[in-house]
């Protein structure tokens, strides 16, 4: 079951289908006012379901708005994309999928590929079932998720761009959703215990130098660091919030509400750097339907990026 567990970054969602532990949440709101949309300039990317097909596929779209542009990848199926650092590549997971799935299954592997899904190359090949990568801040390296062989457990990875260096950074029970700081010193990401307690928790990038932070903070997952390393950006179920790593400064980004059969969707956010916070939320008063949004971190700015078809999820903002 690990193996379902989705990308980039969610551990509500991952969670349960790691441990059967289902914290799913979603996340509404009003178009921006005039003059308030991101420049044209920026991208984002993200995964829909195609429900002909039952395949996952990775699209680009503005983050103005758009229509979105469906990348040609090798893999039949694919998620978790992640733009580097300079936007020239994107890292995603590439596997199959059987129809009307909302994961990548199968042989999943980690790819690299231009920002166009050209030229893409596989970087791991074993029969683990990676996701949720994220670069480091140089762009050499990559911190992803790998499940265990066996049982509902997984653990931090790192390797570098090029494929090679693959080492162990966790031996937790279930560790998610990495994310790594701006000066590419410390990675944060979400551990879950054997009683199924999610905490936030951070490690150097070399391994060493274990500790959990944010203790006050209960069942909060998905956490991102803003681009100046001074906030982690969090969702705790009901809100989307930032908050300093000592615990202070909370400030809601978003309210967390629910479609027409109060259905919660993970909003797996990210941040793009222009400050702007991209997040998929399922659609009010329909079913089965999710889109991107974009808002900024004051809670201002609040618009639509996609009015999908079926699902877009894992959205990845384009520095």
């Amino acid at each position: 079951m690990l193996g379902h567990i989705s990308a980039g970054r969610a551990a509500c969602r991952r969670a349960a289908k790691l441990t059967a532990a289902v914290t799913l949440v979603t996340l509404a709101g009003a178009s921006a006012p005039a003059g308030s949309a991101p420049t044209d300039a920026r991208q984002v990317a993200f995964v829909r379901f195609d429900a002909h097909s039952g395949r996952l596929r990775i699209f680009t779209a503005g983050l103005s708005g758009g229509a979105p542009r469906a990348l040609s990848l090798p893999a039949p199926d694919a998620q978790s994309p992640a733009w580097s650092p300079d936007g020239s590549m994107l890292a995603f997971v590439g596997g199959t999928g059987a129809r009307d799935a909302r994961y990548v299954a199968g042989e999943v592997d980690l790819y690299v590929a231009a920002s166009d899904g050209r030229r893409a190359r596989r970087l791991t090949d074993d029969h683990a079932q990676e996701t949720a990568p994220a670069w480091s801040p140089d762009g050499k390296r990559l911190v992803f998720v790998r499940p265990a062989r066996t049982g509902n457990r997984s653990s931090l990875w790192r390797v570098g761009a090029d494929g090679r260096g693959a080492r162990r950074l966790t031996f937790g029970n279930v560790d998610l959703e990495p994310s790594w700081s701006p000066r590419g010193d410390r990675i944060v990401f979400v551990r879950i215990t054997p009683s199924f307690e999610s905490g936030i928790w951070e490690i150097r990038a070399d391994g060493s130098g274990l500790r959990r932070i944010l203790p006050g903070l209960q069942g909060a997952t998905d956490p991102v660091w803003s681009p100046d390393g001074s906030k982690l950006l969090l969702t705790d179920g009901r809100t989307l919030f930032t908050i300093r790593p000592d615990g202070g400064g909370r400030r809601t980004v978003a309210e967390l509400t629910a479609d027409a059969r109060d259905g919660r969707e993970d909003p797996q956010p990210a941040w793009s750097s222009d400050g702007w916070i991209v997040f998929c939320q399922l659609r009010r008063a329909a079913l089965q339907r999710s889109d991107i949004w974009a808002v900024r971190p004051n809670g201002r700015g609040l618009r639509r990026l996609t009015f999908s078809p079926t699902l877009d999820t894992d959205p990845s903002a384009r520095p």
